[in-house]
C-alpha cells in the first residue's frame, strides 16, 4: 500500500516570541523542517507535500534536502484556517492517492521514522485512523486526543476549547 506524507508548515508560530517562522528556527544547525524532511523520506513515500503559509518563501529557500524517491510538492495556504484546512489543502493536490496517508507537523524534528513506519503499520493492519499522542506533564496550550473506554479516539479538542475534565 502506497504511503504518501504531508508536512504541515504553514503556521506562524507565534508561541516562539519570533519574527522568524517557527519551522525555520534552528536545531543542530538545521532548520527544523529539514530534520522533518530527512525523516519523511526515510520512509520512501510516493510523494511529500509540503504544506506552506507564513514566511513560505523563506521555508522552501531554507530547505535544502537532498532529492529522494519522493517528489516534494508545494502547497500554499494562503489563509491560516487550521490544521484541517491545511490538511485538506494537500488533499486536494493528491487527489489520485489511494493508500496510507501522514500528516508531520514541520515542528516535531525528534520523532523517528521507526515511529511512523509504525503509525502507517497500525492503519495497514486495519484501523481506519492512528494518531500518535504524548502525555505532557503540564499540557498547556496543546490540543487534547480524547479517548473513549475502548481505547479508540472520540475527538481531538485544542486548548481553548478544552474542558476542565479534558
Amino acid at each position: 500500500m502506497p504511503t504518501d506524507i504531508v508536512v504541515l508548515a504553514a503556521g506562524k508560530g507565534t508561541r516562539m516570541n519570533s519574527s522568524l517562522a517557527k519551522v525555520l528556527h534552528l536545531l543542530a544547525g538545521e532548520p527544523l523542517i529539514q530534520h522533518v524532511i530527512k525523516t519523511a523520506q526515510r520512509l520512501e513515500p510516493r510523494h511529500i507535500a509540503v504544506v506552506i503559509g507564513h514566511q513560505g518563501a523563506d521555508v522552501q529557500a531554507a530547505l535544502n534536502v537532498q532529492s529522494g524517491p519522493a517528489s516534494l510538492i508545494w502547497v500554499e495556504q494562503e489563509q491560516q484556517l487550521g490544521t484541517g484546512h491545511a490538511v485538506k489543502a494537500a488533499k486536494d493536490q493528491l487527489a489520485d492517492f489511494h493508500g496510507v496517508a501522514i500528516i508531520m507537523f514541520a515542528d516535531t524534528p525528534l520523532v523517528t521514522a521507526a515511529t511512523l513506519s509504525a503509525l502507517a503499520e497500525a492503519v495497514r493492519d486495519g484501523s481506519d485512523i492512528a494518531v500518535l499522542g504524548f502525555e505532557a506533564n503540564d499540557p498547556t496550550g496543546y490540543g487534547r486526543l480524547v479517548i473513549g473506554t475502548d481505547r479508540c479516539l472520540e475527538k481531538i479538542v485544542e486548548h481553548s476549547d478544552a474542558t476542565e475534565a479534558e
